[in-house]
């Protein structure tokens, strides 16, 4: 371990002493990242799910026509109320989740930035 640690300081230019402090606070780090990483993976996931409202509304919409009979013309604007309010609450929680993160795993995304930094 301390082999690694040794490592670790040279490729970051770094004393022994401050290695020492993130071994120390090394469970607070590892419960911030868990938290970042699963809160990520849910933004990429309803980054991704803000499509099916958006198709789901757009084809509803183009099924409406002069020729559609009411009764086809009331479910697509219920699937079009539907996929409205599927949308605000999607866009609703990926805000809210850009803004939690942050608060929830500080350390992490300072770090995270600081090596981004390093390698540039």
């Amino acid at each position: 371990m301390d082999l690694l640690l040794q490592e670790i300081a040279k490729t970051f230019n770094i004393t022994n002493e401050s290695i020492s402090l993130i071994i120390q606070n090394y469970p607070e780090l590892k419960q911030q990242y868990i938290i970042n990483h699963i809160l990520t993976n849910l933004l990429t996931f309803l980054s991704l799910a803000i499509a099916i409202p958006i198709i789901s509304f757009f084809f509803s919409w183009l099924s409406i026509d002069k020729y559609t009979p009411e009764t086809e013309k009331r479910k697509s604007i219920k699937i079009q109320k539907y996929s409205v309010v599927a949308l605000v609450t999607i866009v609703a929680l990926l805000v809210i989740l850009n803004i939690i993160i942050p608060i929830l795993s500080p350390d992490i995304l300072i770090l995270k930035d600081l090596l981004n930094a390093i390698k540039k």
